[in-house]
């Protein structure tokens, strides 16, 4: 595994591995004009792989800077997502062109919110463990929908609305 900065002087925001035939993209920082995307070329037996685990923040303009990477790829490449956060989520469901039709989202952040404290939390949900993708109008989604607050103990609730949120579930695939 080799590990490789994409910009000097933003090592902070993109880095990514090669693992064998993949190629893995971690991002750690927030998306904004800043970034500097990568030329990569891309066999067609590759996955390019995302770790979105730290990235929390995407502006407008580093959204319009992915898109405009994106379509650089041939559309036949698989495109792998892990570690997701809402504000990917909702990308994923609303900016045209951020995911391409061979997208995979391996995991990502459900949000519940504490209405006695006003705590946010966030917890992880994985593909085939927590949550299925399907053709049909509703995902098979098997993650609680509340639990207790780690400060106040009371319950908390899923912060979102589920048929909104969980629409890149079950996007239908051309």
């Amino acid at each position: 595994m080799s590990k490789m900065s994409l910009h000097p002087t933003m090592s902070d925001v993109i880095q990514y591995d090669t693992h064998g035939e993949d190629i893995q993209i971690k991002f750690t920082h927030h998306l904004d004009e800043s970034v500097q995307f990568p030329v990569l070329k891309v066999r067609f037996s590759q996955q390019i792989i995302f770790d979105c685990h730290n990235l929390k923040t995407v502006s407008s303009y580093g959204l319009q800077k992915w898109i405009t990477w994106m379509r650089s790829f041939d559309p036949r490449i698989q495109f792998v997502f892990s570690g997701c956060h809402s504000r990917i989520v909702d990308a994923f469901n609303s900016v045209a062109g951020f995911a391409p039709q061979e997208t995979v989202v391996e995991s990502f952040y459900l949000p519940f919110l504490c209405h006695h404290c006003g705590h946010e939390e966030e917890i992880l949900l994985k593909r085939g463990k927590d949550y299925i993708e399907t053709l049909e109008e509703k995902a098979r989604f098997l993650a609680p929908d509340m639990m207790n607050c780690p400060k106040c103990r009371e319950p908390m609730e899923v912060a979102i609305l589920e048929k909104k949120y969980l629409q890149f579930l079950h996007a239908k695939k051309d």
